[in-house]
């Protein structure tokens, strides 16, 4: 479900949830239930985001997480974005600049917003990846888009996300990633299938 930019405040939501920024819907839990912005990236509708397109091709960003998986080494399917941007040489700090959002990043460090449930904190720290991935590849100007796509696909990879037929088959394998993000990649992995 993708619900309109939300206003700042933690207003809430009947059968949605409460609105604790612009862009991100939690419920009564605090688990993310969805993330606007980065659903409407991820399912290409680009101008509804408010973003600029992905430079780099699908093709491209598959092949990029999966480079940075490898060079993470780390025993399993779907890592702790942590180990990976740790494995990576970047520094990964529990708390953001004022004024910042759920995550920020330089290429060489991830700020994350700390938040009490691990798949909330992992898709922060995916996010930041995403941006910093680019970075440590030496691919210059990615866009936000690109960072999106990359995020998702560092979580739950497309070849592993093709085969998935349930959330909680997602849930189960990724322990890092909101259901939102998890959703989204599925749905994402099935669109690349297709075209």
């Amino acid at each position: 479900m993708i619900v309109g930019t939300a206003t700042a405040g933690a207003d809430y939501v009947p059968g949605v949830g409460k609105r604790t920024s612009r862009i991100t819907i939690t419920t009564a839990s605090d688990e993310e239930r969805c993330h606007p912005r980065g659903e409407l990236i991820l399912a290409g509708r680009y101008d509804e985001a408010e973003v600029d397109p992905p430079r780099y091709r699908q093709r491209d960003i598959v092949n990029l997480a999966r480079w940075l998986i490898d060079e993470a080494k780390r025993p399993v399917r779907c890592p702790d974005p942590v180990h990976i941007a740790v494995a990576l040489g970047l520094d990964v700090i529990d708390r953001v600049p004022l004024g910042a959002g759920g995550e920020c990043c330089d290429g060489s460090r991830i700020w994350y917003r700390w938040h009490p449930s691990a798949r909330v904190r992992g898709t922060h720290v995916f996010h930041g990846l995403g941006h910093c991935g680019f970075t440590v590849a030496g691919w210059m100007r990615h866009t936000e888009a690109d960072a999106w796509h990359l995020d998702a696909e560092l979580a739950l990879q497309t070849d592993i996300a093709e085969e998935l037929r349930t959330l909680a088959e997602a849930r189960r394998i990724q322990p890092h990633a909101s259901d939102w993000l998890l959703r989204a990649q599925m749905r994402r992995a099935r669109l690349i299938l297709v075209a």
